[in-house]
C-alpha cells in the first residue's frame, strides 16, 4: 500500500487532457501522461523501484527508480505466451495467462527476469494471489486452484475452492477473497487448513464481480456489465449499469456488510473485460474497462466521492456482434500505486501516469503467510479407486483403444499408455510431449493435443507404443490445440484452444495436414463443447449463444446453423454425444435430443423432463447408459436411457461435489473411467 498526501487539483488541472465524463458526477478530468514507448498491456506490478506489465506474450520492464512520474522502457521479454493478471511475491511473478495456464518469472535480477517453465493449471487462469508458500488461481467456473510454490520449478496441486466464476482473488490472512463474475458476489472462503477450505460466506454485489482490493476491515469491489437491483441486463435501468466500486465492511468474514456503492457511467461492451481497484489511505482507484479511470475519496466509506476519471485515448476497437472496428477510448486495464502517482495499463495504448503530488511510500503488508501442506493424500472417493498415473501431474483426457489399453492425456508428463484390470491401471509406456491436453483415437491411429506443438498424430505399434506419423502446428499466436475430436471417419480433425474459435483440419494428407474451415462466434469455448463424434458427417458445438451446426461431408466444412440464443444451454460445462442416430446434451432439469438430419436455426430440441434429477456436463455413452461428467461441479450424472422418453437416474452411478476435476469419462468392460486432474484417474469399482 502508499501512503499519499491530500491531492492538489489545480495542479493537476493545468495538464491536457482527454475526452470526459460528466464532471459534475465523476470529478474532473485528470491528465494521462503517456509513458514513451511503452507498450499495450492486461496485467501490472510495481516493485517500487520497476513496473512490469504483461500481455499478448511481452513482459516490460520499466525502470521507476531514478523519476517515479518518468517510467523508463528498459526491455521487452518475449520467451512466454499470453498475460492477464500478475501479482509479485518476494523476488518472483506470477503471471496467469488464461488458456496458457501459469507463469512464474524469477526477477531476482530486476532487468534481467528468468522465465520459468509453464505450469498447466486446471483451466482458463484468470486471478492469481500468493500467500506464504501457497499460489492461488482463479479459474472461473473452475474455482480456485491452490498450489504449492515452494519450489517454483515443479509447482504442486494442493485443492481446489469450487466458486461461482472466480475472475480474481486475493487473501488475507487465512482467507480467501474472491470476485465472481456473472453470478455477482463477493465470495469469501476460510483456507486455514490449505486441503479443506471452505466457503464460508457470499456478499451479492450490484454488477458482475471481478477485482478486489483489501485494506485491514475495508474491502474495495470492481463491478461491470449490468445493475442485478435493476433487473439485470432485460431492462434498461439494470442494462450496462453494474459498473462500479463497492465498500464492503469485512471485519466479520462470516458476514459482510455493504457499505457503498459509487457508480460509474452506463456501458456494455464485450471483449475485454477488465475491472481492477487499488486502495491507497483513504483513496480507492480503479479501472474500468471502456470507462477509463476513476478516483474516489473514501474516507467515509459510506459515502465515497469522485475526485477524478480520465478516458485513455482513441484505439481502434473491434465490435464482438458487427466484427468491425472503430476508433474509441481504449480499454483501461489496470492501476498500480506509484511514488506521487498511480500508473494506468491500456490494452493497446500502452502504460500512462497519473501525477498525484504529495509524497508517499510503501507499507508492507501485515497478513499472516500461509504454509502449505508437506503431504497431499489422494482424495478418498466411495465407489472408486484411485490411480495416480503421473505423480500428481493432471491427467486431463482418456481414450480407449482395444485390449484393455488406453491411452491417457497427462499435462506435463505426456501421454500415459496404460493396461486396465479389474483392480488396477498400469503404465506401460510414456510417449513425451511438452504438454498433452486431449487424445483421441480412430483405427489404429492417436490423435494428440499437445498445445504449443501442435497436434501429434501417432501409429498406434503392435506393442501400443507411439510412432509420430505427422504433425498440425496453427500458424496464429495465443491459439493451439487442447480440445480435439476425429471426424468424417478419420478425415476431419475440429479442434480449439479454450478460446473463441473452433478450426476444422483435412488430414487425409498426412503430408501436409492443413485448415480448411475456421468459426468464431461470441463467448469462450471453456470445456469440451463438441459432439463425440459426427453423425452421418453432421456434428455441433454448444458456443456462449447457442449450438453451432456444421455439415463435414463436403471438402471443405459447411455452417447449417450459426448459434442464437433460441437454442442456448450452459456452454460452461455441456456438450454432446451421438446416440441412437440423435445426438443428447443435459441441460439441467431436462435432456435435449437433436436430430441432425433436421436441424435449423429456430428448431427447438426434444425436451425430456428428469424430474427432481439435475444434470450437466459432458456425456459419455455405453450401451443404453448415458454419464454426465461436470469439470465445474465435480458431478458425475447416469441413467439407464433404455427408454429415452423416461431416463431413469442410477443413483448408485451418481455422485456430487467430488474432491477432484474429473473429465469426459470413459468406459472399460462397462465400468467408468475417469481422468480426474491431478488426482489421477477414477476407475469405477465393481
Amino acid at each position: 500500500m502508499i501512503h499519499f498526501k491530500p491531492l492538489c487539483l489545480t495542479s493537476l488541472l493545468c495538464l491536457s487532457t482527454l475526452a470526459a465524463h460528466d464532471t459534475n458526477l465523476y470529478g474532473p478530468v485528470l491528465p494521462l501522461e503517456h509513458v514513451e514507448k511503452s507498450i499495450g498491456a492486461c496485467a501490472l506490478v510495481s516493485t517500487g523501484d520497476y513496473l512490469y506489465t504483461a500481455a499478448n506474450g511481452k513482459l516490460a520492464i520499466y525502470n521507476i527508480k531514478d523519476n517515479p512520474l518518468k517510467p523508463k522502457l528498459v526491455r521487452i521479454v518475449t520467451n512466454f505466451q499470453g498475460g492477464r493478471q500478475m501479482i509479485r511475491h518476494g523476488d518472483y511473478l506470477f503471471l496467469t495467462a488464461r488458456n496458457f495456464g501459469l507463469w512464474i518469472i524469477d526477477i531476482r535480477d530486476r532487468e534481467n527476469p528468468v522465465i520459468l517453465p509453464r505450469f498447466d493449471s486446471t483451466e482458463l487462469a484468470t486471478g492469481v494471489a500468493v500467500s506464504g508458500n501457497i499460489c492461488f488461481i482463479a479459474h472461473r467456473v473452475y474455482g480456485v486452484q491452490l498450489l504449492d510454490i515452494s519450489d517454483p520449478l515443479h509447482p504442486r496441486h494442493i485443492s481446489t475452492i469450487r466458486t461461482q466464476e472466480a475472475q480474481t482473488v486475493f487473501v488475507q490472512d487465512h482467507y480467501a477473497f474472491m470476485g465472481d463474475w456473472a453470478s455477482g458476489y463477493i465470495t469469501i472462503a476460510d483456507v486455514a487448513d490449505p486441503l479443506k477450505p471452505q466457503v464460508i460466506s457470499r456478499t451479492k454485489l450490484d454488477g458482475f464481480g471481478d477485482g478486489l482490493d483489501l485494506a485491514g476491515d475495508l474491502c474495495a469491489a470492481s463491478t461491470g456489465h449490468h445493475s442485478f437491483k435493476n433487473g439485470g441486463s432485460k431492462t434498461p435501468e439494470g442494462f450496462g449499469h453494474g459498473h462500479g466500486v463497492e465498500l464492503i465492511d469485512i471485519s466479520n468474514p462470516h458476514s459482510p456488510t455493504t457499505l457503498s456503492v459509487f457508480k460509474f457511467p452506463q456501458l456494455y461492451h464485450l471483449g475485454n473485460d477488465f475491472w481492477t481497484v487499488r486502495i491507497c489511505d483513504n483513496y480507492a482507484f480503479a479501472a474500468d474497462t471502456y470507462n477509463g479511470f476513476f478516483a474516489l475519496d473514501i474516507t467515509d466509506r459510506t459515502a465515497p466521492k469522485p475526485i477524478g476519471h480520465a478516458l485513455l485515448p482513441d484505439a481502434p476497437r473491434m465490435d464482438p456482434k458487427t466484427r468491425q472496428k472503430s476508433l474509441a477510448p481504449d480499454c483501461s486495464t489496470s492501476v498500480a500505486l506509484g511514488d506521487g502517482c498511480v500508473y494506468v495499463t491500456g490494452s493497446s495504448t500502452g502504460l500512462f501516469v497519473v501525477p498525484m503530488p504529495g509524497k508517499s511510500h510503501f507499507i508492507q503488508p501485515t497478513s499472516k503467510p500461509l504454509a502449505a501442506p508437506t503431504v497431499v493424500s489422494p482424495p478418498t472417493i466411495p465407489g472408486f479407486k484411485i490411480f495416480d498415473i503421473s505423480d500428481h501431474v493432471q491427467v486431463r483426457r482418456a481414450a480407449y483403444y482395444k485390449d484393455d489399453i488406453a491411452f491417457f492425456a497427462c499435462s506435463h508428463a505426456g501421454i500415459k499408455i496404460c493396461r486396465i484390470s479389474d483392480d488396477s491401471i498400469d503404465v506401460i509406456n510414456t510417449k513425451p510431449t511438452t504438454c498433452a491436453y486431449d487424445v483421441a483415437i480412430h483405427g489404429d491411429r492417436l490423435y494428440a493435443a499437445e498445445g504449443p506443438d501442435g497436434i501429434g498424430i501417432y501409429d498406434i505399434l503392435p506393442d501400443y507404443s507411439l510412432r509420430e506419423v505427422s504433425r498440425y502446428k496453427h500458424p496464429a499466436y495465443g491459439d493451439f490445440p487442447q480440445i480435439l475430436h476425429v471426424y468424417a471417419d478419420g478425415r476431419i480433425i475440429a479442434w480449439h484452444g479454450r478460446g473463441g474459435k473452433l478450426s476444422f483440419i483435412d488430414v487425409s494428407n498426412l503430408d501436409a495436414p492443413k485448415n480448411v474451415f475456421s468459426f468464431s462466434k461470441i463467448g469462450i469455448l471453456y470445456n469440451d463443447n463438441l459432439a463425440d463424434r459426427d453423425i452421418d458427417g453432421i456434428v455441433c458445438c454448444n458456443f456462449g449463444h447457442g449450438q453451432g451446426w456444421f455439415d463435414l461431408n463436403g471438402d471443405v466444412p459447411k455452417v447449417i446453423t450459426t448459434p442464437t440464443d433460441n437454442l442456448r444451454i450452459d456452454h460452461n460445462n455441456n456438450a454432446f454425444a451421438a446416440f441412437n442416430g440423435k445426438f443428447i446434451s443435459a441441460d439441467f432439469k431436462k435432456l435435449d435430443i437433436f436430430d441432425p438430419k433436421t436441424i435449423t436455426t429456430d428448431e427447438k430440441p426434444v425436451a425430456i423432463p428428469l424430474g427432481a434429477s439435475e444434470v450437466r456436463g459432458q456425456p459419455t455413452v455405453d450401451g443404453n447408459i448415458v454419464t454426465f461428467v461436470c469439470r465445474s461441479k465435480g458431478d458425475i450424472t447416469t441413467f439407464d436411457c433404455s427408454d429415452i422418453e423416461h431416463p431413469k437416474l442410477l443413483e448408485n452411478r451418481t455422485w456430487r461435489n467430488l474432491p477432484c476435476i474429473p473429465d469426459r469419462a470413459i468406459f472399460w468392460n462397462h465400468r467408468l473411467v475417469i481422468p480426474a486432474g491431478p488426482a489421477g484417474v477414477l476407475l469405477e469399482s465393481k
